[in-house]
Formats: structure tokens, sequence, C-alpha cells
């Protein structure tokens, strides 16, 4: 056993003190920790992840399937199989969500026990009740036990890692071989970053390899790798290159100027011992919650000055140690700061942001710390003359205790109603309420499909939920996205949480009788509306847009068609423009992801805005049914007065670098190449007077031209002739025509003339909307040769391809040439 110091009566306890008050302090502080993990646990936080962890555990459960990886990772390599395995514990006794949270919860409490007894074993029982009661009420280690995802799991499994280590280099049991072994697997595959702690261990084995038998060492090599190899070899090698993400900062951010180092992870380390946790996940607690100011943020910079006076001693204590070769009396500090530390460096350079709950493979070392440097400074404090000194310093841990006490009240208080204030998501409770109601309706009303349809959290959240429990649920976001089953579908019923969405609008505006339940989560203003509707009634919901769209009709291959579309034929420069895309999925769901990409360009395809966005998800598309995709766009504000089109091209993403463009063939089978023109959609010309000259000249009931400007009275041989035509649409027009301007002489023979689409294609005749004037400016030169006396100049359209003149006729006027 390592050499302990003496701290006084909070080292060893005072012999009075004896055995069984120790025991009733910590089981004081243990049901402090289990009522702080477990009150109001229905309100327990839920939001996506947490949803998508519970259903892979669900679904492994079920299946009696082994795993080899977990839950995705925001750092880009997977997470491991075990954060799935211990959610699983709660199944064989409870198929209700609350389980895995009680395990969740009830693996911290255990950590909190298995804090006080490491720390009692190698720091003394007076650190350790110090270390175990800061642990069990600190805010952040309270919220970081009430969720579901991997790295509020490991705290327990990081304290037995460390304290096997310790023992190996301690004791050297045949136990103490094997153990480590065991702790290292499950903690590496619970949370991603707790793989920095194979260097822990790897320090920790260096230090203790000789003292244990040589058998049993092996024994542990060989149950790690039975447990860890499928995860290691299947998602961590093949997934390494993608720490990138999130250790290489992009060139000008402040962590590349400054030698590529930040210190955001060394200030998480120490953020996660102070009072924020609480308002972290529940910031409507308003000034009555607020741990960043006043007293409760004064006694976070003391729980923090504490942790780095530990860390100082505990520093200084290694280096002593080790300059007198004690390396088996230093291993316990060693291997504490060790697990505080790998994970604070390992995120020192990189280039997403870091969060407290990406340390939480370091917990609960600084609780360690925090106990070190109470007792340091009480050690140094006795020493003084006055005993008010480190009565003072009890006072103030004591404070601490208190307010974090306190602000956990206003905490549990605030979550139930206030719920949609905070980074909750959808309360546990909630959420369960949503489920149980839908599958009543389901089974009452014989519905053949669900739709979650919504953008927000709690949407992702229900249809998660429900996905599980039910066939043919599906989701999508009504802000950009409404779905219509195929025609002979039986009812169907839709599950909206939201009302001002263009999509919920479908259903509020067209269906407000179809109403079958709701339910209200109190006290946040959201209220879940279920609908029931007939297939067959739902082509109503289509008709505002079919009724205003232009006829379509394009296949993307065999994969999508858009069969109407409806545009603003106005376009606004810096106002924002609107497109309704109304597609048929003409097969099954896919595996394959699809995008829509759209771009605003000219008559010579220059981009001038463009965005892509995810299509509708392929895995949920079923043969038949009807697709609405609503896109926004922002219009630059330097548009120019002329015609525009909308590019819509439909791709598929093989890699994260690589896509392909689908074909498009038109209603005849014609290719069209990779993309489709929707338009011709007007930016109009502005500051349109009266014309010099006033005429009424019709070609065949669908344009009239109503009068024309020269630019003078008389000409000169060599001159260019300007001439500016006023033209009216008085229908629409399906063809664009080319104007010609021509100049005869008194024979009629021509002399000079200019054709080409109106306004030198800005504003070809399919974008003139009836009723409209079009500006159109042409421009002769007269030949120096031209001979005085009066011309005629005629004008007309003709269909380039044919030839053929629009309404057959032409509107002539003179010129006059000097």
């Amino acid at each position: 056993m390592p050499e302990r110091p003496d701290y006084g009566p909070i080292g060893p306890l005072r012999e009075g003190w004896g055995l069984r008050f120790e025991l009733l302090l910590v089981g004081l502080t243990l049901a402090l920790a289990t009522y702080l993990r477990l009150a109001y646990l229905d309100f327990g936080q839920f939001r996506p992840d947490d949803a998508n962890l519970w259903e892979i555990a669900r679904n492994a459960f079920d299946q009696h399937r082994l795993l080899d990886r977990g839950m995705v990772s925001s750092i880009g390599v997977p997470n491991g199989p075990f954060q799935a395995y211990l959610l699983m514990l709660a199944m064989p006794f409870t198929s209700r969500l609350i389980g895995p949270y009680i395990v969740v919860a009830l693996l911290n409490v255990l950590a909190v026990a298995a804090c006080w007894g490491f720390t009692r074993a190698y720091f003394g029982r007076g650190i350790a009740l110090i270390a175990a009661l800061l642990f069990a009420v600190n805010p952040w280690a309270v919220v970081f036990s009430r969720r579901l995802l991997g790295n509020d799991m490991m705290p327990l499994f990081t304290v037995l890692l460390v304290w096997s280590l310790c023992d190996l280099i301690t004791k050297g049991r045949r136990r103490d071989g094997v153990l480590p072994f065991l702790w290292l697997a499950i903690l590496t595959q619970v949370y991603v970053v707790a793989l920095v702690h194979l260097v822990t261990a790897a320090v920790g084995f260096a230090l203790g390899l000789s003292r244990v038998p040589k058998r049993w060492f092996l024994g542990g090599v060989a149950l790690f790798a039975l447990l860890a190899t499928p995860y290691l070899f299947g998602a961590v090698l093949p997934n390494l290159g993608n720490l990138r993400n999130v250790t290489e900062p992009s060139p000008g951010t402040l962590a590349y100027l400054s030698s590529r180092v930040d210190l955001d992870s060394l200030r998480a380390a120490f953020l996660i011992v102070g009072n924020e946790g609480y308002q972290a996940y529940a910031n409507q607690g308003g000034q009555v919650l607020d741990a960043t100011r006043g007293v409760p943020d004064a006694f976070s910079l003391f729980a923090r000055f504490l942790m780095a006076l530990g860390i100082f001693f505990s520093l200084t204590r290694v280096i002593g140690l080790s300059k007198r070769r004690e390396f088996r009396a230093a291993a316990p500090y060693l291997l504490s700061l060790l697990t505080i530390f790998l994970p604070v460096m390992f995120l020192v350079d990189h280039a997403s942001p870091v969060y407290p709950n990406y340390l939480l493979a370091g917990y609960p070392m600084q609780f360690l710390m925090m106990g070190i440097g109470v007792a340091e400074v009480y050690k140094r404090l006795r020493s003084l003359l006055s005993p008010l000194l480190p009565l003072g310093l009890v006072t103030a841990l004591a404070a601490l205790v208190v307010i974090q006490l306190l602000l956990a009240r206003v905490f549990f208080q605030v979550i139930p109603e206030y719920w949609v204030k905070s980074d909750y998501g959808l309360p546990l409770a909630y959420a369960e309420n949503v489920l149980t109601l839908t599958q009543r309706m389901i089974k009452e009303r014989q519905l053949e499909r669900v739709y979650v349809a919504g953008a927000g959290e709690r949407d992702v959240i229900v249809y998660q939920l429900l996905r599980h429990n039910l066939k043919n649920v599906f989701h999508f976001s009504t802000a950009d996205t409404f779905v219509v089953p195929r025609e002979g579908s039986g009812p169907v019923m839709y599950l909206v949480s939201e009302r001002e969405s263009p999509g919920a609008k479908v259903l509020w505006s067209n269906f407000p009788r179809s109403e079958i339940a709701s339910l209200e989560m109190p006290g946040s203003g959201v209220e879940f509306s279920f609908f029931r509707i007939d297939a067959k009634d739902m082509p109503k919901a289509l008709q505002p847009l079919v009724q205003k769209s232009t006829a379509a009709d394009f296949a993307f291959e065999k994969v999508v068609r858009l069969n109407t579309f409806s545009v603003e034929r106005d376009l606004q420069p810096g106002t924002t423009s609107t497109i309704a895309l109304l597609w048929t999925a003409p097969g099954d769901a896919t595996s394959k992801r699809y995008n829509i990409s759209i771009h605003l360009i000219d008559s010579e395809y220059v981009v001038y805005e463009g965005r892509d966005m995810p299509f509708y998800f392929s895995s949920q598309w079923c043969q038949g049914d009807h697709i609405v995709t609503w896109i926004t766009m922002s219009l630059p504000l330097d548009l120019t007065p002329r015609a525009y089109w909308w590019l819509i091209k439909v791709y598929r993403t093989t890699s994260l670098t690589d896509f392909r463009n689908l074909l498009v063939t038109d209603a005849t089978g014609n290719p069209l190449g990779d993309g489709v023109r929707l338009g011709p959609l007007l930016v109009p010309q502005k500051g349109i007077g009266e014309p010099e000259f006033r005429v009424k000249a019709d070609f065949g009931g669908k344009v009239v031209l109503w009068g024309y400007d020269l630019d003078r009275d008389t000409y000169h041989p060599g001159d260019e002739v300007n001439i500016q035509l006023y033209w009216r649409a008085l229908t629409g027009i399906e063809r664009d025509y080319t104007v010609f301007v021509h100049l005869l002489d008194g024979q009629g023979k021509m002399i000079t003339q200019h054709d080409g689409y109106p306004d030198q294609g800005r504003f070809p005749t399919t974008a003139w909307q009836p009723g409209r004037t079009v500006l159109d400016r042409h421009s002769l030169t007269l030949p120096h040769s031209t001979p005085p006396g009066t011309y005629t100049i005629e004008v007309g359209l003709y269909y380039l391809p044919t030839g053929e003149r629009l309404g057959g006729g032409v509107f002539k006027f003179p010129l006059t040439v000097e």
C-alpha cells in the first residue's frame, strides 16, 4: 500500500468517529446522489441522440443480435457497442423507456460509491468523503446522469479502471492482471473519447507488469481482445482518418494562428466542477437558476480553485516520489492526473467546438483533485494559530454543497412545464404520452399509415419512437415537404405539432374537421394534433398548388417524376422567391440518398444564386405517392431586368466527395440532359414611359405593338438607327419568337436588317406576361452608299425553327435619310 499523507481529522478520521459514523456519512452521500439522479427522471432529457441509442439497444435486444458499434459519433469514429449493451440491462424488466434511464442513473450512483472506495483506499477516508460528496451533488454530474448517451455511462468504469491499475501496481494479485482489461474494454466501447485511456492503461501496465503472474496477465489480454477486437477493427481503424474533423483547425482560426493550439478543452475541464450545469440544460430558470453571476458564480470559482490546487499538489507529489524512484506510491496520483488530462490533450488542437460532455472520460477524478485541494489547504491552515481558518474552509465547502442543492431544487421545479425553452428536446414523459395516444388512435381508427409532419426536434423524437413500435410510419419536414399517399390507399393519420409551415397549412386549411385528437404539452404552448384523412380526399390538398402550376412531367430516370411546378413569375431583387415542385415516386423505398439542386440562371446559363437540399428520404418512398417540395431562395440585390430560369437537378451522393446527376427526359421521352429549366421568370423593366409614336399593330391576337421610338427625326448615310419597340402580350405565348426589323427602299428591296430575340435575348416572348409592356431595342447601320430619300422599316415576329411569322403580318413605318 502506498504511503498516504496525514491530513489530520479529514485524512484518517479521528479515532473516536469510528467506522460506523463513516459509513453513515457514505450512506447519506449515496442517498443524496440517488435522489438527485432519480428525482423527476420521467422528465429526463430525451433528444434525437437519446432516441437513436435507445433504438439501437432495443433492436439488438429484440433480435438477439451482437453489435460491433453503437451510435454514430460527432467526431467521425463510431462509438462502441457497450453503450447499447448497458441500456439492455433494463429491457428484461420493463418495456418502458424509463427503464434505460434508471440504468444510467444507477450506474452514476455506483460511480459515486466507486469514487469513495478508490479514494479511501489510496488517499484516505476524509478525502474520500469530500470527493464523493462533491461528485454526488455537482450540477454537471447530475444532468449528465439523466440522459441515455454513452458519455454519461463512463464515470463508473473510469474509476474501476484506475482503481484496478493501482491495485495491479501496488498489490499484484492474480485478479489484478485481468480486471484492468475488463474495465478498459467496457470503457473504450461506451464512448469513443475514452479510447485515450489506452494510454492510461499502458502506463499502468508498464508500472505493474512485473508484479502480476504472466498467465493471468495474458488471460486479461485475451479477454480484452475478445471484447474489443470487433469494435476496434470493424469501426475504429477504418475511420481513424475522420479524427481530423476535431483535431485539425481550419486556417485562419484563432487555434491555427496560435500555433494551432487553444485552451477550450482545458477551460471545459475546469467548467464541469462549477455550478452552471443545470442552467446549461434548463436556461428557462432565469435569474433563479443563473449560476454565471453573483454567489453561485463565486462558488464556481472556489470549486475550480480547489481543483487547481489539487492538481498542483498531486503533480508536485508525483515529481517528488518519482525523484525518489517510489513509482508505486506515485501511481494513484499519476494515473488520476492522466485520466483528467488525456481527453484534454486529445482535444487541445481541434476544429470543432469542445463541449463539457466530451471530457466526461475524466470523471470523477476532478472531484478527487478537489478533495486533495481541500486537504492540502486544511493542512496548512491547521498549522496557523487561529482555529477559525480551517473552520472557514469547512464552512465554504458546506456552502458550495448547499448552493448546488438549491440549484437542483430550482431545476426540478422548472423542467416539467418549461422544457420548451431548454435543451431538453421532448421530455421523456411527454414523448411516452404521444406514443401511447398514437398507438391507441391507430388501433381504434384502423389507420394504414402514420405521417409525423414537422421539422422540430420533438417531431424527430416522436417519429423515432413510433418507428420502433409501429409499421408504416413516415416523417417529413413540413417546412419544405408534404407527402400525399397514392390513390387507393386507406385512411392515414398526420401527426402535426406546428401550424405556420407550408405543409402544416395544407392540413389546417383543407381538413380542419379531420382533427380527431390533440395533446398539449403543459406549459410549453406546443400541441400535437392528430388528423385522420382518407387517401381519396387528399387530392384536394394538392389543388392550391395544381391550380397555379405550369404543366411539366419530367422523368429523372426511373427514380422520380416532376409532375407540375409553381413559380413566382416576377422576381424582385433582394427579396425571396418560393418554388413548389410536385413529384411522384414511381418505385418503392431505396437505400440511396438523393438531393435536389436549384440554381437561378439566365439564357446563357450564367448562375446567379443556388442551393442544395436533401430530397424526401428515399427509404420512405412508396410507389405512387406524391411529394410536394417547397424551396425558398434568396434573390441577389443586383439582378438586372431580364428573363431567368430555375435549373432543377436531382443527384445521388455516392460518397462524401462524389455525386451523380440523374438524367432527365420529357413527357415524350426526349432527353433533356441532367437538369430541367423552370420558367422563364422576369425581373421586370422599370421606368417605361409613353412611346413617341403610338400605333396599334396586332400579331395573331397574341401580341400587339402599341408604339415605337426613333432616336432622331432624320438620318444620314453611315448613321446608326436606334429603334425602341413597345410590345404588349395579349395572352400567354408558348414559343420563343424572333423579332425582325428590316429597312426597305422604295422598291421593297432590303437595305439592312436586325433580327434577334427581344431586347438582345433578355426578354424572350415565352416570358411575356399578358398586359405588361416589354421594351425591345434594335439598331440598324445605314450603309454609306444609301441615297437620300424616304425608306420603310418593317417589324414583325417569326418562329426561327420554321420561319413562320406570328399572325402572318408586319407593321411598317417611314424613315427619312438626308
